[in-house]
């Protein structure tokens, strides 16, 4: 293989990883999102605290954190160098597909 096809193949295998974490990441961060905003729906409504506008303001809150959260890693997944890099920050954020 040339170096050339080999450096294409590369670029395409870190993409791919690129890719696959990115949707790891993104599956982890709204797991986690749904399961904290149940909690403190439960919560609420235990108190009969839970009302339409305040289920908005936590779905907003929710939304924007995990926004704020996720561009770092998501960052680091677009300046990986390979498919090992986007490995290791998948590993490191603990996001499996």
């Amino acid at each position: 293989m040339s170096e050339a096809a080999s450096s294409d193949a590369g670029d395409a295998g870190t993409t791919d990883a690129r890719e696959a974490t990115r949707r790891a990441l993104e599956a982890r961060a709204e797991a986690v999102r749904s399961e904290q905003l149940e909690r403190a729906y439960s919560r609420l409504e235990a108190r009969d605290a839970l009302t339409p506008e305040r289920a908005r303001v936590l779905d907003d809150l929710a939304d924007r954190l995990v926004e704020g959260l996720l561009e770092a890693p998501e960052r680091a997944v677009e300046e990986a160098d390979d498919a090992a890099d986007a490995e290791r920050v998948r590993a490191l954020f603990d996001a499996e597909e």
